[in-house]
């Protein structure tokens, strides 16, 4: 009986997989991940495989992709692992795919500091988390919102992580470039979302 359900959600998941694999040949890095695990393993892939060689793109198509096929026991993993992080399950997920275009923007280079984001995230519920609706406001669709989930992520992920201080030093070498194009007021550094002494309360 355990093994019946096993296979069939081994098979569920090679099916979810070529299925993403199909999709995201319009996207060339996607594309040649899934081909990579094509030449490795084959048919047979296994989910560690597969998500070790796969771009943060197609292994979020794919979890949507898969969440729809198994609704109830995945949502469940979705609302865990983002309870780690103190927010909704799809705030979650609309963040990290906001992470992954601007990622595919740098990794093209591609210009993004003054740049109108294609994937905006998403905020947290005002009532919950007022801070991210300050009267200094950040607007959700430029990169300013993404240094601002970035740091608060990182202070779940790596709280002793010095890339705040290293995107301070950044902005100070380069005073020229206008923070107002990128969402952010001069003030910027100064704002509750990027100071942990007045950021949401982390796990």
């Amino acid at each position: 009986e355990g093994c019946a359900e096993g296979c069939g959600g081994m098979r569920l998941w090679l099916l979810l997989w070529h299925e993403a694999e199909s999709e995201a040949e319009s996207d060339v890095e996607d594309a040649a991940a899934a081909a990579t695990v094509a030449a490795v393993v084959g048919v047979t892939v296994a989910v560690a495989a597969a998500t070790a060689t796969a771009t943060v793109g197609l292994s979020l198509f794919f979890c949507s992709r898969y969440c729809r096929a198994v609704r109830n026991k995945f949502s469940e993993v979705k609302r865990k692992v983002a309870e780690e992080y103190g927010l909704a399950d799809e705030l979650l997920h609309s963040w990290l795919r906001s992470l992954n275009a601007v990622r595919n923007l740098c990794a093209h280079h591609a210009r993004l500091w003054n740049r109108e984001l294609g994937y905006s995230p998403s905020l947290p519920q005002p009532n919950k988390f007022p801070v991210w609706h300050a009267e200094q406001k950040v607007p959700n669709n430029r990169c300013g919102i993404i240094l601002m989930i970035c740091r608060d992520l990182l202070a779940i992920i790596s709280p002793t992580s010095q890339w705040a201080i290293r995107v301070e030093e950044l902005f100070a070498e380069y005073p020229e470039i206008p923070s107002n194009e990128m969402g952010l007021h001069e003030n910027w550094s100064q704002h509750p979302l990027w100071n942990l002494e007045t950021n949401r309360i982390k796990k």
